[in-house]
């Protein structure tokens, strides 16, 4: 979604936008996402002079794969953002931003006078996802020799092992 700079009243303006799959470009993501219901944003933008400041809130439902025992799950995502843009300079342009604050990195830029909402709000949904996505907490995962899902069956493999644990003895004289 553009947002046009131009378009903005100093008083502010209400912002409500959906996105779905072909709106954001997830990249080369090793995660496969995909969106079960319209992403959606409502927020307002506010101006002063070329500075625009966007306040939102976003909503999120999708599908996406456990990292354990590799079945979709749905996960949701809520989450408020604040965005401060600026206008993209030409000095800027030729030095690539190389030498960056840390106050300038929450600054992010514009051309155009046009905004592009839906870079950042597949920016905010990729920040707010877990590291390890799970389908469960406790979810037992793959057996790592048959390749069950421990949380479906169960198999023999883990017993087995157990038995030939060299490490057994061990172990429980430390317990």
């Amino acid at each position: 979604m553009l947002i046009h700079v131009k378009d903005i009243p100093s008083s502010g303006k209400e912002i409500s936008a959906q996105f779905g799959e072909k709106d954001l470009d997830w990249g080369s993501s090793d995660t496969e996402i995909e969106i079960l219901r319209p992403i959606i944003f409502q927020g307002k933008a506010f101006k002063s002079g070329e500075d625009i400041l966007i306040n939102g809130h976003i909503q999120a439902e999708l599908k996406v794969a456990c990292h354990r025992c590799l079945e979709p799950f749905e996960m949701n995502i809520e989450s408020d953002l604040d965005l401060f843009f600026q206008p993209l300079t030409s000095k800027e342009e030729k030095e690539d931003l190389e030498d960056v604050s840390s106050e300038e990195l929450e600054i992010l830029h514009y051309q155009d006078n046009q905004i592009n909402l839906s870079e950042e709000v597949r920016d905010t949904i990729i920040l707010e996802m877990p590291m390890r996505l799970l389908c469960q907490k406790d979810c037992q995962g793959l057996c790592l020799k048959c390749g069950v899902n421990r949380n479906l069956e169960s198999c023999s493999c883990l017993q087995e092992k157990s038995k030939s644990n060299p490490f057994k003895e061990f172990f429980q004289k430390q317990e």
